[in-house]
């Protein structure tokens, strides 16, 4: 029989105040669109993120934005880059690199662009491509030189060429790869370095025409750190002419792993290291890997990889051995909300964080804690204070914690999004079995079998107990009153397993009880 993983959660106290170690909100002097795009945690024990926010006079453009906190969550410093007409200013990704400083990646004044600081905040120097262009994936620091991509439009051109380039750490152009691919736009969308054997691979997507639309095939080129292309490769499924791009890639050193999308569908394909063809995964979803936080290599050699970019109400976390055999699928699923998988991270407890977008209104963000068998732990809410927020990405601190960050909408305006930071603390003050002792006379024990939720409650009193049942974004699905007399009562509660996981309160004489219920059959 296949394995159901049905969560129940008493959820007040466990999803909100209980975890929540501090939350900063970062509302841009242009009143718009304002979001920290990705979190990182540094050797000095402080928290950096960068994004863009709506700057004055500005208000409908954007900036390059880098901020610091300390672990308490208080602001250390800011840098915002405000240029003239900033409409295509934006900090994608940031790393810390070996020599201790930062480099973050992204657009300036519609130009590819990186920018080094220093961990005070101090700009070293900014480094722009003459071509516009966009670098809007990983920038990675090794050897002592800065490695990163996306995309150029080259004079004279209206379709966007592959651009992968190198940098001194003092910021010089050290080169740059151009795959050109005429008359359709391609784009890099992923970089990992292959620090065994000296090799930078990138993933992307290129474009070509097609039988009934126009193609898009998942594209992986290996350079040396010297910039010389060593191989390409190309994935093509001529009979599905629809999208099929390299989303996200990572490296063991022995094999290559390219996730991305095929047609609405999610994709993983593995290579060896010289470019040769070894298996691909393909997951029936209806959703796809989309971003380059999708995929991470767990400590334990496996994969582990979250798919939500697509049509249906939920995201999959899932997980691959190194030879492509599938170990177990996790659909977090919501009635309601449109889940898009964004981010994950592994935490120094050896669980698997994620956070994601929750696309729509009146939902908030969310952390879900999964084992790296499978098992759900628990999702954390983070509090809306307009709902659509969006959760965009996670880190793991080496203290413990998990920091994460995204949007807001602002109180005052659903459409006002404000930057949003915050971290919490992944234990939490509750028990995984299926016994909940409130005192030592009052003691619920429960079963699950199928839709029916069965509690066996020992209660000293007679009295009322208000049950209510939620689903992972905080939505009401039910509630039921019961009337307990003293002694020993039996109840049952109609749930729904395809809503799983699924979380519960339970109120009686004024207070509020809470506990984690795990049940797995």
């Amino acid at each position: 029989m296949k394995k159901i993983l049905v969560m129940f959660s008493f959820l007040v106290g466990i999803l909100y105040s209980q975890t929540l170690l501090w939350d900063y909100y970062y509302e841009g002097t242009g009143g718009w669109t304002d979001y920290a795009g990705k979190i990182i945690y540094g050797s000095d024990g402080n928290i950096y993120a960068c994004g863009t926010t709506c700057e004055a006079p500005y208000q409908y453009d954007f900036t390059f934005t880098v901020m610091s906190y300390d672990t308490m969550g208080n602001l250390r410093w800011q840098y915002i880059k405000n240029t003239v007409n900033n409409s295509g200013d934006e900090a994608v990704y940031i790393t810390e690199g070996g020599d201790g400083n930062l480099y973050v990646c992204g657009s300036i004044a519609g130009k590819l662009a990186v920018v080094s600081l220093t961990k005070d905040g101090n700009e070293r120097w900014v480094y722009q491509t003459n071509e516009d262009g966009f670098a809007n994936a990983e920038i990675v620091w090794f050897d002592g030189n800065v490695y990163t991509c996306g995309y150029i439009y080259p004079a004279g051109s209206s379709t966007a060429d592959i651009y992968v380039l190198s940098l001194t750490s003092d910021g010089n152009f050290r080169w740059d790869y151009i795959y050109t691919n005429p008359d359709y736009s391609d784009q890099a969308h992923a970089l990992a370095v292959d620090s065994l054997n000296g090799n930078i691979y990138v993933a992307g997507e290129l474009l070509a025409p097609g039988v009934i639309q126009t193609q898009h095939f998942l594209f992986v080129v290996a350079l040396s750190t010297q910039g010389y292309e060593k191989w390409t490769y190309i994935y093509d499924d001529p009979s599905f002419d629809d999208l099929k791009s390299g989303e996200t890639i990572v490296t063991d050193g022995n094999k290559v792993y390219v996730g991305g999308a095929y047609g609405q569908d999610a994709l993983v394909v593995a290579l060896d290291i010289a470019g040769n063809y070894l298996w691909e995964d393909y997951e029936d979803f209806d959703s796809h890997i989309s971003a380059q936080d999708n995929m991470i290599i767990g400590s334990d050699g496996n994969l582990y990889v979250a798919s939500g970019d697509g049509h249906l109400n939920s995201v999959y976390i899932y997980s691959l051995t190194p030879d492509g055999s599938l170990r177990w699928v996790n659909n977090i699923a919501s009635s309601m909300a449109s889940f898009k998988g964004v981010s994950l991270t592994e935490g120094v407890d050896g669980d698997i964080y994620a956070t994601c977008i929750v696309q729509a209104q009146g939902y908030q963000i969310p952390v879900i804690r999964i084992a790296k068998t499978g098992i759900l732990k628990y999702t954390y809410l983070y509090p809306a204070r307009n709902g659509g927020d969006w959760g965009m990405s996670i880190t793991a601190g080496d203290n413990g914690k998990i920091y994460a960050c995204g949007w807001s909408a602002n109180p005052q305006s659903y459409n006002n999004k404000d930057w949003v930071v915050f971290g919490i603390h992944p234990a939490l003050d509750v028990k995984e079995n299926n016994t909940i002792k409130f005192t030592d006379k009052f003691i619920i024990t429960y079963t699950v079998s199928h839709s029916k939720l069965s509690l066996n409650i020992d209660s000293p009193n007679s009295g009322r107990v208000d049950f209510r049942i939620y689903d992972p974004a905080g939505r009401i699905l039910s509630s039921e009153s019961k009337i307990l007399s003293a002694g020993k009562n039996k109840i049952f509660l109609k749930i729904d397993p395809q809503n799983a996981p699924l979380f519960i309160t339970a109120e009686y004489r004024g207070k509020t009880y809470k506990n984690k219920i795990i049940f797995l059959k």
